[in-house]
């Protein structure tokens, strides 16, 4: 683990001295809650960002017209990558404890969310972009069938207190393990 730790921040170096070569690489985050990417990673980066889109910033992704304009502004602004996180509640390895009839609502009404994730990565991936999306470590999204036809997915196991997540109270790291899809 501290030679990849080691790597991985070698990596990082190397990136963070190229910050003025990427002034004109854009980045999009969809499903972004407090859009920490947007936030953090573009200023660190000078990475042009969009406006990020979530409820919380008054777009509502279950509204149709809510997706179709997200899909017009990506065909028009055509980020360099695009980062998407839509909720992954209803999907997660948990549920399955839950009251099957309940977990099929939910995830019924979700629906949309995913018809617009695959969406933008067929768009992305088409036009050689690059295209991320984040969901929990063994999430039955990842077994739906528009899920598993998309094209160029790499995926990555990654263990969240590498990146400094912390239970809020006792401030111990989490090991929360994400699979983070890339098209590249």
């Amino acid at each position: 683990i501290c030679a990849g730790v080691r790597k991985a921040r070698g990596r990082h170096r190397r990136l963070d001295g190229m910050k003025e070569a990427c002034t004109s690489l854009r980045m999009w985050e969809l499903f972004a809650g407090w859009a920490a990417t947007t936030t953090c990673e573009c200023a660190m980066y000078n990475w042009q960002s969009m406006e990020p889109v979530d409820l919380i910033y008054g777009t509502d992704l279950l509204e149709p017209a809510a997706r179709k304009q997200v899909i017009e502004q990506l065909r028009r602004w055509e980020p360099d990558l695009v980062i998407m996180t839509p909720p992954c509640g209803p999907w997660s390895a948990m549920q399955r404890r839950n009251d099957p009839d309940l977990v099929a609502m939910k995830r019924k009404l979700h629906q949309p969310f995913w018809h617009l994730v695959s969406e933008v990565w067929r768009e992305q991936d088409q036009a050689g972009r690059l295209v991320l999306l984040e969901q929990r470590w063994g999430a039955d999204s990842f077994k739906q069938s528009l899920m598993m036809m998309r094209k160029n997915v790499f995926r990555a196991r990654v263990a969240q207190c590498m990146a400094n997540l912390r239970d809020p109270e006792s401030q111990k790291l989490y090991q929360k393990w994400t699979a983070l899809d890339i098209n590249d």
